[in-house]
């Protein structure tokens, strides 16, 4: 039972942090609109899928090259510790 718990925990967790990190980087929008005459309100979510998709592949761009970057000092370690 307590695993359950913590599970949910951990993944309203990342929902609210994804959501968060999404209207901070402008993937998300909420606008409102009130009509006078009948006092309705009217709330709109916009959605940039274009943004989303760019800042996902420069995402995996950035950690494609920091990983190359640690695989090439692994393997100069490697290399340092071979010669030893």
């Amino acid at each position: 039972m307590k695993k359950k718990h913590i599970l949910r925990t951990l993944i309203l967790v990342l929902i609210c942090a994804l959501v968060g990190i999404g209207f901070y980087r402008g993937w998300f929008a909420v606008s409102s609109q009130r009509e006078p005459e009948t006092e309705k309100l009217d709330v709109n979510l916009q959605v940039d899928t274009k943004k989303i998709k760019d800042d996902t592949k420069k995402a995996a761009e950035k950690t494609k090259e920091e990983a190359s970057e640690l695989s090439a000092k692994v393997k100069e370690e490697a290399q340092k510790l071979k010669k030893q």
